[in-house]
């Protein structure tokens, strides 16, 4: 999630899709200390758990510090039992987002957590995540499986890589010549 986002502030990609991910890391830390994510139970003087030791870190490391107009858009998914990367971080990006005038989609699933593994959830995200792929992209989109290239030329290959330890967001797209 923050990697995509990341890389979307940066202006790497015009395109994200951030997945349960810490876009605020001060009010993240505010989480933490009142003992709402799984992180609470370490010591809080570690920077691993702070994301800096000082508030002017943090903020400076938040995407949503960065965050400004764009034409591109974002797709944000969030499991509202995740206590990893709380579900209210996926609402501050997408929130953010709106208040700049930027297009989001903010996609929840009540009975998830950072790992989304029900089957009907999983194909939800998939056929979610083709929807955005085939609106950017103008092409129809082929689901490649862990194929890495369209076979129809013009279309929109996309592989979730899931099975090699991406994580069941990640989603690459590839666009036939």
């Amino acid at each position: 999630g923050y990697a995509a986002a990341a890389a979307f502030v940066k202006g790497y990609t015009k395109h994200a899709i951030a997945i349960n991910g810490l876009y605020d890391l001060e009010r993240n830390l505010a989480g933490i200390k009142a003992g709402r994510t799984k992180y609470s139970q370490h010591d809080l003087s570690d920077p691993r758990v702070q994301f800096g030791d000082t508030e002017a870190i943090r903020l400076a490391n938040s995407v949503t510090t960065h965050l400004a107009p764009s034409d591109g858009e974002m797709l944000i998914f969030a499991g509202l039992k995740d206590d990893n990367c709380l579900p209210e971080q996926s609402q501050i990006l997408f929130d953010r987002m709106k208040e700049l005038g930027n297009s989001a989609r903010l996609v929840t699933m009540a009975e998830e957590g950072h790992s989304p593994s029900k089957p009907e959830n999983l194909l939800m995200m998939l056929r979610v995540q083709e929807e955005f792929v085939r609106r950017i992209t103008g092409a129809p989109c082929e689901s490649g499986g862990y194929a890495t290239i369209a076979t129809t030329p013009g279309a929109a290959s996309f592989e979730t890589r899931a099975a090699m330890g991406y994580g069941p967001g990640a989603l690459v797209v590839y666009t036939g010549l």
